[in-house]
């Protein structure tokens, strides 16, 4: 392609910004590329994908129309289970549009949200107005109308599928779904500004995440994985690169201490053990490591006389996460509205969403 050719393209995605200003950042992305991605042809200014690139980008594509033919099969087992559960009895072509129906719903709220989201980071504003599936639904009814004869119960099939999708998405749909999700975010992102990295850094450069103990665990269970499968200590190392601060609180500190000692207590008498085994001791057994040991791998996180302040030591020095209390008097009043705002919208709008019987939060 030429240069023109690219910078067409680009302006035919990104309509929404100034021609000049997307063009002169499409020159900077192609001097990135250049090389490594893609080869440049400067007698003729004309650009064209690398061989490894385009081999990468191939495997690519059949990796996701994998995906999306899994994503269309699970839908349609969706739509079948709730039709039977309303017990409507649906053909093959009805089944079929449905599963066409709740996936252009699906696209249409994913878009919705990463809309709003880059909305909420440009005009600084914590509310997230997410609208209702229902809504949504309505309006494809509406720009699409049923031509199947399904009758009322379209409305509560769609909405029940995509509603049990996205709180229990099967292990087969996930990446796409995940996939789906971030392009349409990084799409509303574009469409806002073009300087995506600017904008991401101005995000993330600033700001303090106060972690529970169900974060920590799995931080520190992944010290019995492989440097490679840990992706909860690559995802904390990442955001402080980004320049974010991790906090906990002395209750944390003392919920781990309580954990490990549960653990403990297991290990020694796990045959008259009632209740659920303690996480850290399931994930250590499940490596195939005897519980004999257990005792000496805590010890990596804590000692005998001291532990809670061995745990705040260890994490503070392997992780980057510190301790500092957190009192809902010392957040600022606009900042305690707004959460306040952000947990009742959310807990309305689960209660009218139970209350249609279309999910059911666990």
């Amino acid at each position: 392609m030429s240069r023109e050719e690219v910078h067409k393209g680009v302006r035919q995605i990104l309509y929404t910004q100034p021609a000049g200003q997307v063009d002169l950042y499409t020159d900077a992305a192609l001097n990135r590329l250049n090389k490594k991605y893609i080869r440049h042809w400067k007698q003729k200014e004309e650009f064209c994908l690398a061989h490894h690139e385009t081999l990468r980008l191939r495997e690519r594509l059949i990796e996701l129309e994998s995906y999306d033919q899994e994503l269309q099969s699970d839908l349609k087992e969706l739509v079948q289970d709730i039709a039977n559960h309303l017990k409507k009895k649906l053909s093959p072509a009805q089944t079929q549009s449905l599963a066409e129906r709740v996936r252009r719903v699906l696209e249409r709220l994913l878009l919705s949200k990463g809309e709003l989201f880059v909305n909420s980071i440009k005009n600084s504003n914590l509310s997230f107005p997410i609208e209702n599936i229902q809504d949504i639904t309505l309006k494809d009814l509406g720009e699409n109308p049923d031509s199947t004869r399904v009758g009322a119960d379209v409305t509560s099939i769609v909405t029940s599928s995509l509603a049990e999708l996205l709180s229990s998405p099967r292990e087969s749909s996930q990446k796409y779904l995940r996939a789906l999700s971030n392009s349409y975010t990084l799409m509303a992102f574009l469409r806002e500004t073009p300087d995506v990295q600017s904008a991401i850094t101005k995000i993330f450069s600033d700001g303090t995440i106060w972690l529970d103990t169900n974060v920590i665990l799995p931080l520190l269970a992944e010290t019995l994985a492989e440097e490679a499968a840990r992706r909860f200590q690559n995802l904390l190392r990442a955001a402080r690169e980004f320049g974010l601060k991790l906090r906990i609180t002395l209750g944390v500190l003392e919920e781990l201490d309580r954990h490990m000692n549960r653990c403990l207590t297991y290990a020694r008498r796990q045959v008259n053990w009632e209740g659920k085994v303690p996480f850290l001791i399931s994930m250590y057994a499940a490596t195939g490591r005897p519980l004999s040991g257990f005792g000496s791998w805590i010890e990596l996180f804590r000692g005998i006389k001291r532990p809670t302040d061995d745990i705040k030591e260890y994490l503070e020095a392997e992780f980057g996460i510190s301790l500092f209390e957190l009192s809902i008097e010392s957040a600022p009043a606009d900042l305690r509205r707004e959460v306040l705002e952000i947990f009742y919208d959310a807990k309305e709008r689960k209660n009218k969403l139970t209350a249609l019987g279309q999910i059911q939060f666990h």
